[in-house]
């Protein structure tokens, strides 16, 4: 609102202060210098995660229950962007940067026949350095930006886009981050089917936006997303695991 009064006083203003072309007169930019977005990477690396569990149901039951064997296979999404504003007229400080995100399209309009739904979505990029998210999504773990410097000027995006599977991934992914890096990386999931075997092409580019509404969008940069795949194994053996309680152990299981 405040940005429309300025705009509406400035255009009433105008036919007043009698400037003429030829004096060489510019329109002075109120608003300060927009945002620069430059050396934009958009790149993707395919993670495979294997995870095994045994879950021990000796007592009161005689047999142990193998479970939440997984496999999967995901695209791991980096994207980064150099991102400069000058300090707005008036002001003191180094940046007037109020938000920089990566933007895409899901679905592919390319992908879907015509007059299908498409939906804009965006993810905020950071410049804080190896530490948590400020709107950490993780109940379990600390979410990492995948920023390595702070305050470098470089914003970085780290992120799994997965897409829907039957059966779903589990928490192998977060566990096996957790465990391995001690922090784990956000998750997009796109609510379409895309079989592992194949690849959707999904267009990004980088917006970043000032304190004073100065927006800076990047060319589009096209990745390919193959298709998360997803198996899941339940399996049950029978053993003894109580010989006082369940007696010996046979090829039928425990005998009482």
């Amino acid at each position: 609102m405040k940005r429309c009064w300025i705009l509406t006083v400035l255009l009433a203003l105008l036919p007043l202060s009698g400037c003429r072309k030829s004096e060489g007169t510019k329109i002075q930019n109120f608003f300060g210098a927009p945002p620069t977005v430059s050396e934009v990477s958009i790149t993707k690396e395919r993670r495979d995660f294997n995870c095994d569990s045994l879950v021990d149901l000796c007592f009161p039951l005689c047999f142990r229950w193998q479970a939440n064997s997984e496999r999967v296979s995901v695209d791991l999404v980096t994207a980064s962007a150099k991102v400069v504003d000058a300090t707005p007229p008036g002001s003191s400080g180094p940046t007037d940067i109020l938000v920089v995100v990566l933007r895409f399209l899901d679905p592919p309009p390319t992908v879907v026949p015509g007059g299908t739904t498409i939906n804009q979505f965006s993810l905020e990029m950071f410049d804080n350095g190896p530490k948590a998210l400020p709107n950490n999504a993780s109940p379990s773990a600390v979410t990492y930006s995948g920023d390595l410097l702070e305050g470098d000027g470089t914003f970085t995006r780290k992120f799994y886009f997965s897409s829907t599977t039957s059966p779903g991934p589990g928490t192998c992914i977060e566990d096996t981050d957790n465990a391995s890096l001690s922090h784990v990386y956000s998750n997009y999931t796109t609510s379409w089917t895309i079989l592992p075997s194949a690849a959707w092409d999904y267009q990004f580019t980088v917006q970043a936006i000032d304190r004073s509404g100065n927006i800076d969008t990047s060319t589009e940069i096209l990745l390919p997303i193959q298709g998360t795949f997803c198996e899941q194994e339940v399996t049950v053996t029978n053993q003894c695991c109580r010989a006082d309680f369940c007696g010996p152990n046979v090829p039928a299981g425990c005998v009482p």
